[in-house]
């Protein structure tokens, strides 16, 4: 639109052209529109009904996990074996009471009317007796009142039921509580430079949360605190053979190079706990026990052969060989190999959370039960189209699952089924974290250039 009054000095067929080449422009764009925008939007109005459905089926879900436990607690007090055992009880108790109190009474009752017979016989005959029999028969008559009473209160009913803690804590006890994954929040408390090489390792020190050990470049491990000041460095190149003192345990990390498990100790040794003879370890935890990733030593990495072995084995025992149960990695023929390893939840029903390494450059998050078998769960990632690259793995106090994803700089939070919640760090906040360590409420992350963050 032109802003001047008068336009007889204008070129009309100019104004025409450039009439005409807006026109031409508002066109394109309305038809990029109808194709691409609109298209955007559709394709976000679909993802939010999925999410609606996606949603309500989670909801659904967690009610009949909730109706389940109510109806199990129900079934409980009606039909507890304990329940029965102590009614039981009580009422055998009260016929036992009873009944010696029924027999102690009829023998009050006796020596009642024996008592009262000799009295009135007495009274009869008490002008004829001598004094000697008089004085005998009083005797008689003392004995008999003195023990009228020597049983009573023995057969009083002796059982008495000791009320447990019922309030609102014990019912969350039993019925379970419900917990809000969007409650998690991570917020950066520090970050240091250890060195300009990734960072494979981490372990939280135990029963030390404000503290971690972490591998350097040359190999060593260091105890390290939050603001990047090491504490004590270890050697691990030649593990002690004797077996010190583990009361100051700090770490226990699997040893490749010498492969076996190690310990690191809080006077600076580093002990063998267990020769892994000939496997190489790859991941361990320590809960319930040992359990640990391995790998054989007859093949490098993903160049695989016939012989080619890769295990995860829950350890209850001083040897490798003692073996409670054990996966082996197999899938279409091909041995995958699985790396970091952690038990998640200990209490109840716990399962193997383990990294499965497909390639070199992506893997999937296998989630296992502990004890006996059960079809896995697997986590690819939470948009299925890209390259899911995860390299470790950790579990909060409620059994949600952190795991990290190399590949999107991305730190994804799991439900203990492994569904995606949300994510709970992102590129902006992390670059390529490789290994974590949660140790409290402590989150430890080591990325791919060297850097330390702590959350």
């Amino acid at each position: 639109m032109c802003l001047e009054e008068e336009h007889r000095d204008h070129d009309w067929n100019t104004l025409f052209t450039a009439a005409n080449t807006k026109r031409k422009i508002l066109d394109i764009f309305i038809e990029k529109f109808e194709n691409d925008y609109v298209r955007i939007l559709d394709e976000k109005i679909h993802n939010a009904r999925r999410e609606i459905k996606e949603n309500e089926k989670r909801c659904d879900t967690e009610m009949s996990r909730l109706c389940e436990t109510r109806d199990k607690i129900a079934e409980l007090i009606n039909t507890c074996e304990l329940r029965k055992k102590q009614e039981t009880a009580m009422i055998d108790n009260l016929k036992k009471k009873n009944s010696d109190v029924r027999k102690a009474k009829s023998n009050l009752e006796e020596k009642k009317t024996n008592i009262l017979m000799r009295v009135n016989s007495l009274k009869t005959i008490s002008s004829d007796l001598s004094d000697i029999v008089l004085i005998n028969t009083h005797r008689e008559l003392m004995k008999l009142i003195s023990c009228n009473d020597c049983n009573n209160g023995i057969s009083l009913y002796s059982l008495r039921h000791i009320k447990g803690p019922v309030n609102s804590d014990s019912l969350d006890d039993m019925t379970g509580q419900l917990f809000d994954s969007e409650e998690i929040t991570v917020a950066e408390i520090n970050s240091f430079q250890l060195h300009d090489r990734p960072i494979l390792i981490l372990k939280g020190v135990i029963q030390d949360e404000e503290t971690c050990v972490v591998k350097n470049e040359e190999g060593l491990y260091l105890r390290v605190n939050k603001k990047g000041e090491t504490e004590m460095q270890f050697r691990t190149d030649v593990p002690e053979t004797d077996t010190p003192d583990k009361s100051n345990l700090l770490a226990i990390f699997p040893d490749s190079r010498n492969k076996c498990i190690s310990c690191l100790l809080e006077s600076g040794l580093v002990c063998s706990e267990m020769k892994t003879n000939s496997f190489e370890p790859l991941g361990l935890c320590f809960a319930l026990g040992f359990v640990v990733s391995l790998k054989d030593t007859v093949s490098d990495g993903f160049h695989l052969i016939s012989r080619s072995r890769r295990l995860v084995r829950y350890i209850n025992g001083k040897t490798i060989d003692d073996i409670t149960s054990e996966y082996e990695y197999q899938e279409d023929g091909h041995t995958r190999l699985p790396s970091r390893v952690i038990v998640n939840g200990i209490t109840n029903d716990p399962n193997l959370c383990v990294i499965n390494r497909t390639s070199e450059n992506s893997g999937e998050l296998v989630i296992l039960p502990l004890f006996g078998p059960c079809k896995p769960t697997v986590y690819r990632g939470h948009d299925l189209r890209k390259t899911f690259n995860p390299t470790d793995v950790v579990c909060d106090p409620h059994s949600n699952i952190i795991v990290n994803d190399v590949m999107s700089s991305t730190v994804h939070l799991l439900n203990p089924d492994g569904k995606f919640l949300r994510t709970l760090l992102s590129e902006s906040q992390i670059y390529r974290p490789l290994a974590m360590s949660l140790n409290e409420s402590v989150l430890w992350i080591g990325g791919q250039q060297g850097l330390v963050k702590v959350f």
